[in-house]
């Protein structure tokens, strides 16, 4: 379960990564929020995590989505640090460090998991962009 200070945690390492991509200061809390409600989704699915992973990147996604119509910016801009809270750097560290020791077993295991966090993070950022790009489309030939 996700506990203030690591919201507050959360929230503050997404806008460390916003503020190294140069988003612009009005967009930073929105950014933030971005972040935090993705992982706190990720969080509430700890018995499958690629799955978490997968809603949580469609959260991120979907608000990106949202506050770039909203607040009329880029939904890369909103993506890109919101998204940085689910990237697996932990267990990718923990793979190579298992390949170092000649751990193939756990490395293979730990591989797997993090090739299916990154494709999760991928199809989720595809699947919520193209089904809004086809709404608006719908939207306009009507």
């Amino acid at each position: 379960m996700i506990t203030v200070i690591k919201f507050i945690a959360i929230f503050i390492g997404t806008l460390g990564y916003a503020i190294v991509y140069n988003v612009p200061k009005k967009q930073l809390f929105f950014v933030g929020l971005t972040g935090c409600a993705g992982y706190m989704v990720f969080s509430l699915l700890p018995f499958h995590e690629v799955l978490g992973c997968f809603l949580g990147a469609c959260v991120v996604a979907a608000l990106a989505e949202v506050f770039s119509r909203t607040r009329k910016d880029a939904a890369t801009l909103f993506i890109i640090p919101g998204i940085i809270p689910l990237v697996p750097g932990a267990k990718l560290y923990s793979m190579v460090l298992s390949l170092m020791n000649h751990d193939y077993l756990t490395a293979a295991n730990l591989g797997v998991l993090v090739l299916g966090y990154a494709g999760s993070i991928a199809m989720a950022i595809l699947l919520v962009s193209s089904t809004v790009r086809s709404v608006i489309a719908y939207k306009k030939a009507k």
